[in-house]
């Protein structure tokens, strides 16, 4: 009798949040794409690798997305220098959140960042940028 009060109650519901979950998980994920294929589209990828990442934050009950851009690095004769880029998306509102620059000089080693923003918050470095936008693609 145990047994079947246990899988009655456990047919009412109680494993409706995980599912749910998912569900928004995979909303982001491909709404993430859409919103990727449409600011990306016209980039040529002659020297540039373009990734993308996607999370739903349930806490914020909000989906975001990074792009990645880099300078491609097999190419025969490298640039002197060699860019990074990561432009941060709130995909449920489909608008621009967050970028990142960053430019190496092959030569020297040197990094100097050209612009790194989150909001209304500023960084100067890639660590504080990646800090700035954990609080979003991570719980």
């Amino acid at each position: 009798m145990l047994v079947i009060l246990v899988i009655l109650m456990a047919g009412e519901g109680w494993g409706a949040p995980a599912v749910e979950s998912n569900s928004l998980k995979q909303l982001c994920e491909d709404d993430a794409k859409e919103l990727f294929k449409k600011e990306t589209g016209k980039m040529k990828l002659d020297k540039r690798e373009l990734t993308y990442s996607s999370h739903y934050n349930l806490s914020l009950k909000n989906c975001f997305m990074m792009i990645k851009i880099s300078t491609d690095l097999t190419i025969p004769e490298p640039p002197p220098t060699e860019n990074l880029s990561y432009d941060f998306y709130d995909v449920t509102a489909s608008s621009k959140i967050g970028s990142f620059l960053l430019q190496l000089d092959r030569k020297s080693k040197v990094e100097i960042v050209l612009y790194c923003h989150v909001s209304k918050q500023e960084c100067h470095s890639l660590a504080e940028w990646k800090n700035l936008v954990k609080s979003f693609m991570e719980e």
